[in-house]
């Protein structure tokens, strides 16, 4: 196909796992996607799952992500990896602070990533955002 033909080095699948739970044909498209994205190059491939949800919902990202996630995915805090200088939500750290973020989660300009979410909110492009923003190749 032309689609995965012209895909650039930041990859960004959306999936909801409720979803594709529902439908072993959704299971298997989305395993034969990661699977060509991950077959030439494992080590500078990184999955991240970006999953937040709104407060009043009562579902907590992270300790979804301990319960169930892509095997081998980064979970990427979206709290915890904001400014936290400001009472406003999900604010940009300075450039400094997102070196220090990827770093530390072990992702590199290199690196070709792999951001989804298991939220009604669509917290992954967010997470996108952030590596767009800081200039991620």
């Amino acid at each position: 196909m032309q689609e995965d033909q012209d895909l650039s080095d930041i990859y960004f699948i959306r999936m909801l796992i409720d979803k594709i739970k529902e439908s072993e044909i959704k299971k298997n498209h989305l395993k034969r996607r990661i699977g060509k994205l991950l077959e030439n190059n494992l080590e500078n491939v990184k999955l991240i799952d970006c999953s937040w949800h709104m407060p009043n919902i009562k579902r907590n990202g992270y300790e979804e992500y301990l319960k169930e996630h892509i095997p081998g995915a980064i979970f990427f805090d979206l709290d915890k990896y904001s400014d936290t200088n400001t009472d406003l939500p999900h604010m940009l750290p300075d450039p400094f602070t997102w070196e220090k973020i990827a770093s530390n989660l072990g992702i590199s300009n290199n690196d070709r990533i792999i951001i989804y979410d298991n939220s009604d909110v669509l917290s992954s492009c967010r997470c996108w955002y952030n590596f767009i923003y800081f200039g991620h190749n």
